[in-house]
């Protein structure tokens, strides 16, 4: 499990991970943001991003701590 989010292995595809990005989705709405970012340090998490709406933006780079580069994921919320 990463160290700031994720899921044991244990829970992983119960829909949790999906509820909590469709509502950071609405709340995103809710503020008036039209695009949400996250940075993963994690290559399978990139795939579930992706399975989500969500884009790798190939432009972003961003140190991710002692694993190098993290990437960068954008969605656009309306």
């Amino acid at each position: 499990m990463d160290r700031r989010h994720g899921c044991p292995s244990g829970l992983r595809r119960g829909g949790v991970g999906r509820a909590l990005l469709a509502r950071l989705e609405r709340w995103a709405v809710e503020l008036g943001f039209g695009r949400v970012w996250v940075v993963t340090e994690r290559g399978p998490a990139v795939g579930f991003y992706e399975s989500c709406g969500w884009v790798v933006d190939r432009a972003a780079t961003v140190e991710a701590g002692a694993a190098g580069r993290g990437t960068v994921l954008v969605k656009a919320v309306r």
